[in-house]
């Protein structure tokens, strides 16, 4: 894969929500990390795209690569068993299988833009169903769209209306995470944020929060002050795509454990090493005049979750393959899962 040539978005990526249907993940008992056998496997997918819609028109800019992020997302999670529920403004690409849902309640006009309160209300929705429930469950949610800091370290998906001046107008990450934290005690949780987190206002309201140990696992796209890229050939998000790499090519890329397992750990450590390249070359050309920041870093907590065991599905090469027949099959399993 050549070496994407990207921009910032300066007012940052992606708002996503994933809820994964589990399949395995660890427990700690003992001390000892012990597998847990999840009898389903949720993926739930929120992003927004159409800002200019909103009440600050012009704060913000339509992001339409979030509709390939989320294809792209719901796409790696299918292959690995997971069922996805993705909610976006935007149109599903044309050549997609599969399909997105308005996160507007029935009976809205579909020009009214979202709102913190949309996207909370299916999130809660979920949760209280999966309370209903017995059933183990990993539970993943992905953000993508515009992001930020509002204060020193509050970190906020953008919504539409939402307005530097008005904290309860940005979708709160931290305050997601708390409420994951609190709800469905018989499911596991994996929060993911591809958004970016430059600062948006000196105000925040305070925010009482629980300390990492006491939170579920979560991944963000860039670090406290950075902004999350684009590559602007493909529309697509870096940390999303080097993301999805790691799903459906953990095997080639030595992700797994000795037991077939692809853990969060796994795929962070993935990120750390692999999104932060793309602010080395070109881009150092094409942003440093602009006095952009440079560099995106990813960052996530270090509690550990399994997410999926992967087989072999695709008979592999011969030790005898020539360079062709192993180009052959590599660009066919990395087609057979990723968008073009």
């Amino acid at each position: 894969m050549a070496l994407w040539i990207s921009r910032p978005c300066l007012n940052c990526l992606a708002l996503f929500v994933l809820a994964a249907l589990p399949l395995a993940g660890y427990c700690q008992a003992d001390g000892l990390p012990t597998r847990t056998t999840y009898a389903r496997k949720i993926a739930l997918l929120i992003g927004t795209g159409h800002y200019q819609a909103g009440r600050g028109k012009g704060a913000f800019r339509d992001l339409p690569a979030v509709a390939n992020d989320l294809n792209a997302m719901g796409l790696a999670l299918t292959s690995i068993g997971f069922q996805t529920k993705i909610y976006s403004d935007l149109d599903v690409p044309g050549d997609s299988s599969l399909s997105f849902r308005s996160p507007l309640v029935a009976g809205e006009s579909p020009v009214l833009p979202v709102t913190t309160l949309h996207i909370a209300r299916i999130v809660e929705q979920l949760l209280d169903s999966l309370e209903q429930s017995t059933e183990r469950t990993l539970l993943v949610v992905y953000l993508s769209g515009h992001g930020g800091i509002l204060g020193k370290s509050d970190r906020v998906v953008a919504l539409p209306d939402s307005e530097p001046g008005s904290p309860d107008s940005f979708f709160r990450v931290r305050k997601l995470l708390n409420s994951l934290a609190e709800r469905a005690p018989n499911t596991d949780k994996y929060l993911i944020v591809d958004a970016c987190a430059g600062p948006l206002g000196k105000r925040s309201d305070d925010l009482v929060t629980r300390i990492d140990e006491e939170l579920p696992p979560y991944v963000f796209s860039s670090r406290l002050g950075e902004s999350s890229y684009i590559d602007p050939e493909k529309n697509q998000s870096v940390f999303t795509f080097y993301l999805v790499q790691a799903i459906v090519r953990a095997k080639e890329l030595n992700l797994l454990e000795s037991d077939g397992t692809l853990d969060t750990d796994a795929i962070r450590a993935y990120l750390y090493a692999k999104v932060p390249l793309h602010a080395k070359t070109e881009q150092k050309r094409r942003l440093a005049a602009i006095g952009a920041p440079l560099v995106q870093h990813p960052f996530g907590s270090t509690q550990n979750l399994s997410l999926t065991v992967i087989r072999d599905t695709v008979p592999s090469p011969p030790p005898s393959a020539g360079r062709d027949e192993i180009d052959r099959y590599t660009r066919a399993l990395f087609e057979s899962h990723y968008p073009k």
